[in-house]
């Protein structure tokens, strides 16, 4: 009874270590490019031109990440 244990056991664990597994992990890289400023909102800018602003701004922030990335434009 002791010897087929042995072998259940020995089974097992030669079954799991034939098995070779190989996962690919995705690591993050810094970027180190600078944020552009954010618009501010005033009494003084009407808004036609803060939203003017804000799309100029988002499509530097697009631009800045497209250069981290290695996308061509």
């Amino acid at each position: 009874m002791q010897l087929i244990s042995v072998f259940l056991v020995l089974l097992l664990l030669s079954s799991c270590a034939s098995q070779n597994q190989i996962k690919y992990v995705n690591v993050p890289v810094r970027c180190n490019a600078k944020m552009p400023l954010k618009p501010l909102k005033s009494k003084n800018v009407n808004d036609f031109d803060y939203a003017k602003e804000t799309l100029i701004y988002l499509r530097e922030c697009e631009s800045t990440l497209k250069q981290c990335l290695g996308v061509k434009e």
